[in-house]
């Protein structure tokens, strides 16, 4: 992808993504106003469980928009339309499982989390269920470098979602009624994507290039799902229901660095597929958009640091006013954790698996930290610092490592 290419589609995605962050911050805010901080700390903690889990279930998303963007380098289209069928009749499969094992594990994680219905964590995970073939299919447009079509999709799903808790929140100010609108909103989005695609046979060889390389990105996804949400988690087990409500509240607003993050993560597979195919070193491009990240992130970092208490009670009202003095906090650490994700998948994406593997390692070490240093607020801020931090260094040192182009001649044959 050539330099300016490269920016035209990135501003673009970035645009789009803005544009959904706004509609999805609004519905945040407004559930947040409606419930109150108690209330909002199911609410916040069932954002946690579907983020958690959405990472979990659409590991095949970035796999399959590497292995399309192979493919369509060499310019074999039948067989992506063949692999879309073939993951689209598995998914059919794995769903169903899905909702069962979801349903049972509601009830032991409703008791730990001091969750008030059952219903919150249930309704969680059938919206990441939904998400996750909503995020397979759009992994098949990124493939394809339909970024337009994807972006288009994403910001009538953040629409729809803020329209549905505008109504359903009027009706009934619980956790549940948001989750719904959520997850209406979700399968409406997905429908619209669901309407083509190919319906050739085959696949089965491809396939097996996706679960190559959707294992390691595994690892990194529930990784950085430790990192983004093991913190809320931890607060709504241990601390008061009124500090997670309102660490909910800051965390959420924090979500914008993830939306300024994934327009880059978008365009980095196919750009840095691109580049392995040809022999090229990767280290510049991802150095290149990890610096995209960090100018995109410096204006709201600097407003969040200087003007937090003000943008929360602004938002939120003032039952949330403290959660102003830890958004800066949360803030720079989920920048450190996304230039970390950012690096560490340019490296699976050329077949380094090995990164994979730390970055994992580093998420238990998160977990077991958490579970050691949970007594204040603080105290969380910290061990989300130093592990992140850590892990962050170790990730760019890899970067300059040297990698041997992987060889998919057996798995394209």
């Amino acid at each position: 992808m050539k330099l300016r290419s490269e920016i035209g589609v990135a501003a673009e995605l970035v645009v789009g993504a803005g544009v959904s962050a706004v509609l999805v911050f609004a519905y945040i805010a407004y559930t947040a106003r409606r419930l109150g901080p108690e209330a909002n700390a199911d609410f916040s903690s069932a954002l946690s469980f579907i983020f958690v889990s959405t990472m979990a279930l659409s590991t095949i998303a970035p796999a399959v928009s590497r292995v399309v963007a192979r493919l369509v380098a060499r310019g074999d289209l039948g067989r992506v339309h063949a692999l879309r069928s073939f993951v689209r009749s598995r998914f059919r499969r794995w769903s169903a499982a899905a909702i069962v094992v979801s349903c049972a594990a509601a009830i032991p994680l409703a008791r730990l989390f001091h969750f008030r219905s059952i219903w919150t964590p249930i309704f969680a995970f059938l919206c990441a269920i939904v998400f996750a073939l909503a995020s397979v299919e759009r992994g098949f447009l990124q493939g394809l470098g339909r970024f337009r079509t994807q972006n288009l999709n994403t910001v009538i799903e953040a629409a729809l979602r803020l329209v549905f808790a505008l109504v359903l929140l009027a009706i009934m100010q619980r956790p549940e009624s948001a989750l719904v609108a959520y997850l209406v909103s979700m399968s409406i989005a997905t429908a619209l994507l669901l309407r083509g695609g190919g319906r050739e046979s085959g696949g089965g060889d491809d396939w097996h290039e996706v679960v190559r390389l959707a294992s390691p990105l595994l690892l990194l996804l529930l990784g950085s799902a430790v990192y983004q949400n093991a913190d809320m988690l931890a607060v709504k087990r241990w601390l008061p229901a009124a500090i997670a409500g309102q660490y909910g509240a800051a965390s959420a607003m924090t979500r914008a660095f993830g939306v300024l993050f994934v327009p880059l993560y978008i365009i980095s597979g196919p750009m840095l597929v691109a580049l392995h195919e040809e022999g090229r070193s990767i280290v510049g491009a991802t150095l290149r958009l990890c610096a995209y990240f960090l100018a995109l992130c410096a204006v709201p970092l600097a407003l969040l640091t200087w003007y937090g208490r003000e943008l929360t009670r602004l938002l939120y009202g003032a039952a949330y006013a403290e959660a102003g003095s830890i958004a800066a906090a949360l803030g720079g650490v989920l920048v450190i954790g996304y230039l970390t994700l950012l690096i560490a998948q340019a490296r699976v994406t050329v077949g380094a698996f090995g990164v994979a593997r730390i970055y994992a390692l580093f998420g238990v070490l998160q977990i077991t930290l958490l579970v050691v240093m949970h007594d204040s607020v603080s105290s969380i801020i910290t061990a989300l610092i130093v592990v992140q931090g850590a892990l962050l260094l170790v990730v760019l040192a890899a970067l300059f490592r040297p990698v041997r182009r992987v060889d998919d001649s057996r798995s394209n044959a």
